[in-house]
């Protein structure tokens, strides 16, 4: 994912992250960085519900961006999807 957010930085692409309250590689090469708290409790309970968590901040922004303007993004998912499937070969 590192690899990743470089490439978009030096694109000028932006990026938002989801990552922990420190200073870590994406967050530094992100546009925008919503920090979450870097412990978790000793039970697997707390790992459940930060990635439970993490999935609906996810959604939502995935959601709030998509709808603005829906013919370009759904032309843009599918431009992805396509790249991704050459990757995949």
């Amino acid at each position: 994912l590192v690899d990743v957010a470089r490439v978009l930085h030096e694109k000028q692409i932006p990026v938002i992250s989801i990552t922990q309250i420190n200073s870590n590689p994406i967050s530094k090469l992100s546009t925008y960085s919503l920090k979450v708290p870097s412990e978790e409790k000793a039970l697997r309970i707390g790992a459940i519900s930060s990635r439970i968590s993490s999935f609906v901040i996810t959604d939502l922004l995935y959601y709030g961006v998509f709808k603005k303007n829906f013919e370009e993004h759904k032309k843009n998912l599918i431009d992805s999807k396509d790249n991704v499937s050459i990757l995949k070969k």
